[in-house]
Order: structure tokens, then C-alpha cells, then sequence
């Protein structure tokens, strides 16, 4: 599924990319956006020539002295993110998507520090189970495990929710999402996903404040179970 079709200026997923690639995003919305360019090489050619286009701007800005450019290198060189900085290519993400006999992708195992099938889902819903990861930079950070043709009970958001699909697919009122696809909702968005027929949907979302939904009973429901 193609996500710059719509006819706004900057579209979702392009604001999105380019985010990414000037280093801007949370850590859990980056290593989504790392799994998105593992899974789908969509947007792998797009996000390489925003990277370009910053490395030949950022050529062309007059360089300042520093004072302390020594202990700013070490700071930089001694991140832990510093290593994992990349843009994934196009003969990479074909040669990952095409191993389907494990959903997780690398940059998500990394992320979340266990394999697939030691995660400890909990049942959220009837059908639907979560594994909660703890906040990481202000956002909430979850797997979601869904039977096959299950309807999420009607939400909207109060922030910015980044679905990635890891598994099987879903349809919503924007459209159809497989692996490697990425939905972005927002406070405008009120919609109900419902997964695809033939198999269950594992989906990674990170999301910057809790859903809302519109059904009271599902919202006192969503609220008791862990």
C-alpha cells in the first residue's frame, strides 16, 4: 500500500521519513520506522534521498569553532544509538521481507530485548492480546496480537498513534495495511480496524498519548483489564 497518495502538501508518512532521518523521532517511533525499512523497501529510496539532500545541506553551512569539540566527540561516539544511525537500502529490505517465518524484525527484537516466541502477550480483550513495553521518551510502546477478523471497538486518539504491521493485515477507514506498512492516526481519526480473514495481525504502535474510545462500556472494559 502505497501512504503518499493523498493530495495535502506534505503528506503523513513523508513528514514522517523525514523526521527520521534528521533524528528528531522518540526512540520507539524510530526503531518502528527502522522495522518498516527492514520489512518494505517503499520508502527505502525516499528516505536515502532526504539523507543525501540533508548531508549536502549540512556541507554548505559555514563551519563555528567549539570549545569543547573534543568532549562533544566522545559524547557522540559513546552514544548508544550512535552505531545503529543508518538508512536502511532497498537489497536489504527485499532480502528481510522475504523470511516470513519470523514477524519480528531486527531493529524491533533489538528494541524490545527478547525473541518472538518468548513474548509474554496478556489478553486485553476477548481475541486480542498486548504486550506492553515500558514508556520510552513520552510514548507508549506496544505489540498487539489479533485473531483473524476481529473489529477493534471504535477509537479516536488524543496524540499521534504509529502503527506498524508486523503479521497478517488490517482495514481501516483510510485503507488496507499488510506487513511493513505503517497506518498514522491522529486526533482527526476515528476509525475501527478490523484484521484481514486469513490469518491473525501482529502490529507494533507507538503511541504518544492513550486511545479514546467511543463505546463507554469498552472504554470501563479497556480500563480494568491489564
Amino acid at each position: 500500500m502505497q501512504h503518499r497518495e493523498k493530495t495535502t502538501d506534505v503528506q503523513p508518512m513523508d513528514a514522517l521519513i523525514a523526521d527520521y532521518v534528521a533524528g528528531t523521532l522518540p526512540k520507539p517511533a524510530k526503531t518502528l520506522l527502522d522495522a518498516h525499512l527492514e520489512l518494505s523497501g517503499t520508502n527505502a529510496s525516499f528516505a536515502m534521498d532526504l539523507d543525501h539532500l540533508a548531508g549536502i545541506a549540512l556541507e554548505q553551512v559555514k563551519p563555528h569553532a567549539v570549545s569543547n569539540a573534543s568532549a562533544m566527540l566522545d559524547t557522540i561516539f559513546g552514544s548508544e544509538d550512535g552505531d545503529d544511525m543508518h538508512v536502511v537500502t532497498a537489497a536489504k529490505a527485499v532480502a528481510w521481507s522475504s523470511d516470513k517465518r519470523d514477524w519480528m524484525p531486527v531493529a524491533l527484537r533489538a528494541l524490545i530485548g527478547m525473541d518472538a516466541e518468548d513474548i509474554p502477550w496478556r489478553t486485553k480483550l476477548p481475541g486480542f492480546k498486548v504486550f506492553n513495553l515500558a514508556e520510552i521518551d513520552g510514548c507508549e510502546a506496544s505489540l498487539y496480537r489479533i485473531k483473524p477478523g476481529m473489529a477493534i471497538p471504535t477509537h479516536t486518539h488524543e496524540g499521534r498513534e504509529l502503527t506498524l504491521v508486523l503479521k497478517g493485515g488490517f482495514s481501516d477507514c483510510d485503507g488496507h495495511y499488510k506487513r511493513g506498512d505503517i497506518s498514522i492516526a491522529d486526533e482527526a481519526v476515528d476509525h475501527r480496524p478490523i484484521t484481514d480473514l486469513d490469518e491473525e495481525c501482529i502490529c507494533f504502535a507507538v503511541t504518544e498519548a492513550p486511545l479514546r474510545f467511543a463505546n463507554p462500556v469498552t472504554r470501563l472494559i479497556s480500563s480494568i483489564l491489564p
